[in-house]
């Protein structure tokens, strides 16, 4: 249905290789045997979520997994072998097992990532088809008694509501499609910021806007276009909420793993109504690596201070104009505000007279 896109995986891009468990030289596990379930607990969340019914039987996987491990496997215990305890005399070849070692790290990580790019790919191409065929359904379907929502409900109850409204979202784009590489979320998502553009190629323009390269026939890092897609649809997000940040700069504090939440967006847009500088929180956190010091949660606090004022501002016109809504205040919560408004009037810095003489 599509090109088949080649990609070249960045080794780091997803997978993390687990901790190693204790073993001896010749590779038998030593840890001691794990105890029988008590009481169950709540499943960790999977990577993906199930389209619909599920029916894959457990021989399904196990077959499939037999086929992609042996090799990795078969070359993990001919590593391990060369590790065993040698015979009198014999040196251990220590600097050659580590590099090996190294490099066998090193392919078993990036066969993993390619799994997860190509499982990416597999599940959104079939999301696409999914929504397709609802998108075509809700057509078929114009007219009769039950709208599209209640139909869906009753006809299609395998599929939940939110995956149903993301595939028919991606289906109804065919310029996400040569894409789908970057899976269902990311999908929706460039989707999502992109819905307000004209033409037929709006994801193709917005790469364009943002020098982001690609072609469907080229080589693709993986991880650096994941960054560089999210870069875009984050600043997207902050245009939408009437800031204006240095592209660069948001690319940065993707780069170092900070999400532009909704809780960030936020903090930056009450910086920026309370005439501050944005981009300046942005800057501390990329000094920082991604983390917050002392000085920004002292400056979040003033930030705060100044929205929540300008709100209560607002809040006591409406008051003032509407009296009756005076009996909603809480009188001890009210005396207590006054009482600290008067001691930070007392403390003098906010006079005026004096900052004129200053």
């Amino acid at each position: 249905m599509k090109e088949k896109l080649e990609t070249v995986v960045d080794e780091n891009d997803a997978f993390e290789v687990p901790a190693e468990s204790e073993t001896d030289p010749v590779g038998t596990s030593t840890s001691e045997p794990v105890p029988a379930v008590i009481k169950p607990t709540v499943p960790d969340p999977e990577s993906w979520s199930y389209m619909g019914v599920d029916s894959t039987a457990v021989i399904d996987i196990a077959i499939v997994s037999v086929d992609d491990d042996d090799d990795d496997q078969t070359a993990v215990t001919a590593w391990m072998g060369q590790s065993r305890k040698l015979k009198k005399g014999q040196k251990l070849p220590t600097e050659q097992l580590i590099g090996t070692g190294i490099e066998l790290i090193r392919g078993i990580s990036a066969d993993a990532n390619r799994l997860i790019n190509e499982a990416n790919k597999n599940f959104a191409d079939r999301a696409i088809a999914i929504g397709q065929i609802c998108l075509k359904l809700k057509d078929l379907i114009r007219g009769s008694e039950k709208p599209w929502g209640a139909w869906s409900e009753e006809n299609l109850p395998f599929i939940a509501k939110r995956n149903r409204e993301k595939y028919m979202l991606i289906g109804s784009r065919p310029d996400c499609w040569p894409f789908s590489f970057l899976g269902v979320d990311r999908l929706e998502m460039i989707c999502s910021v992109t819905k307000g553009m004209e033409g037929q190629d709006r994801i193709g323009d917005l790469l364009r806007k943002y020098s982001i390269p690609f072609e469907n026939d080229a080589e693709v890092n993986m991880s650096e276009f994941k960054s560089m897609i999210d870069a875009a649809i984050n600043n997207e997000q902050l245009v939408k909420s009437g800031l204006t940040i240095n592209f660069n700069l948001v690319t940065n504090i993707i780069n170092l793993g900070v999400d532009f939440d909704k809780a960030l967006i936020r903090r930056l847009k009450d910086i920026n109504d309370c005439g501050g500088d944005p981009e300046a929180l942005l800057q501390k956190i990329s000094l920082t690596g991604g983390r917050e010091d002392m000085d920004v949660t002292l400056e979040k606090r003033m930030q705060d201070f100044n929205h929540l004022t300008n709100r209560l501002l607002k809040t006591l016109d409406f008051i003032i104009g509407d009296q009756d809504q005076l009996v909603k205040i809480d009188r001890e919560t009210f005396r207590l505000l006054l009482e600290k408004l008067v001691s930070i009037q007392d403390l003098g810095i906010l006079n005026g007279e004096e900052g004129k003489a200053e």
